[in-house]
């Protein structure tokens, strides 16, 4: 599953300037040079300007056993929606998120119309999920996430540019991936959403990146890298650390979501700061617009 939806994409050029912007809060001047120095350094890995695949150890798999393939004709699309189709697919084969395929598997697309009128397109993997081997990795709780960050001055958040489109999938899997369209059939080379264990294998990829590390000043989930530290001594050392992985691996963050060395930072719904954790305004606003109830019944 993947979406339409298009992130603005710093060039080459621009991303000094991004830089800039991500540090400009910081007040004492010395810290922010430094910061800068820090950024400055890693910044490959502040720069979508070209989509990349991870370097990693662990590509994600399809276990499907004995299962035979399972294949569909494409959906019926008005001229309009195939022509949106054509434009996702063109896409994705330029930023090389997927290829053509000659797979005996074929998953059927859908093109659900979102309340601004646009698309969001969606390969239909249910066929694909029911014969795949189920994975018991575990994933992190919201309450441990929560409570490891809170009580911690300096906080930082990287979010990885579309996560799921830099973690590989084994080659000899990629075919199982296949989708058919009226223009032809094409099979994933990275992660697509609603693939059966595509969280764990994202989180057991972003585990062991930051093994050393983890719990003791980073946490890591889908796309969300949180690092935590009592010092700003301690965080300059600890963002530096977390870039150096990420940059050598080639992982590149979305700039313009990331937060760096602050001392609140709004994490799974809620704020986090030294003082402790609340629940986000958009929280709270959400239960307080629930109406309330007509009857005792």
């Amino acid at each position: 599953m993947t979406s339409t939806n298009s992130e603005l994409k710093p060039q080459a050029n621009e991303v000094n300037a991004v830089i800039d912007k991500l540090t400009e809060h910081i007040t004492n001047n010395q810290d922010r040079l430094d910061f800068l120095d820090i950024l400055h350094q890693f910044r490959h890995t502040f720069d979508t300007s070209t989509a990349t695949q991870a370097h990693v150890t662990i590509h994600h798999t399809i276990p499907t056993a004995d299962a035979r393939p399972t294949s569909v004709r494409p959906f019926y699309k008005t001229p309009q929606q195939r022509e949106v189709l054509h434009k996702e697919v063109e896409k994705l084969l330029h930023d090389n998120v997927i290829r053509g395929s000659t797979s005996p598997w074929a998953s059927p697309v859908i093109l659900k119309k979102k309340p601004d009128g646009t698309y969001r397109f969606i390969v239909d993997f249910r066929r694909l999920n029911a014969v795949t081997k189920k994975d018991a990795y575990p994933q992190p709780t919201t309450e441990e996430l929560l409570n490891r960050l809170a009580g911690h001055r300096f906080l930082t958040k990287l979010d990885l540019k579309s996560g799921y489109f830099q973690i590989p999938i084994s080659e000899v899997d990629k075919e199982k991936t296949a989708f058919v369209t009226q223009d032809g059939l094409y099979e994933f080379n990275v992660l697509a959403q609603g693939l059966m264990n595509a969280p764990l294998t994202f989180q057991r990829v972003m585990n062991n990146l930051i093994a050393t590390g983890r719990w003791n000043y980073v946490v890591a989930y889908l796309n969300d890298i949180l690092i935590f530290s009592d010092s700003i001594k301690e965080h300059k050392k600890h963002v530096t650390e977390v870039l150096s992985i990420l940059q050598k691996a080639r992982f590149t963050v979305s700039p313009f979501k990331c937060i760096i060395a602050v001392e609140k930072v709004e994490f799974l719904s809620h704020i986090i700061t030294v003082a402790g954790i609340e629940p986000s305004p958009d929280k709270i606003q959400a239960i307080l617009d629930i109406p309330s109830p007509k009857t005792l019944t």
